[in-house]
């Protein structure tokens, strides 16, 4: 009967470790779990800087245009007001 106590211990000292185990290998999944969270996390944050980024590059193309286009109205008004000078100069 002693060898069937001894199996019994055993199994049971077994069954403890391996439920110990098991809390460690969920503890880890756990851990892993909440490290997956952060990086979703920081990947979406990246992305939503990512467009922000591009919204913002966009805009300063859009000025850069604007101001490239200005600068060339002002030049043709440059031109005009000399053309105008040249003509009523030669008037007098």
């Amino acid at each position: 009967m002693d060898y069937f106590s001894n199996i019994n211990d055993a199994t049971d000292e077994a069954s403890q470790i391996v439920d110990e185990e098991y809390k460690i290998i969920e503890h880890v999944k756990e851990h892993f779990g909440n490290i997956q969270q952060e990086i979703e996390t920081l990947v979406a944050t990246s992305e939503e800087n990512s467009a922000t980024i591009q919204n913002i590059t966009d805009t300063i193309t859009s000025q850069n245009d604007s101001i490239r286009s200005i600068s060339a109205e002002i030049d043709e008004i440059s031109s005009l007001s000399a053309d105008l000078e040249q003509h009523f100069g030669e008037d007098n």
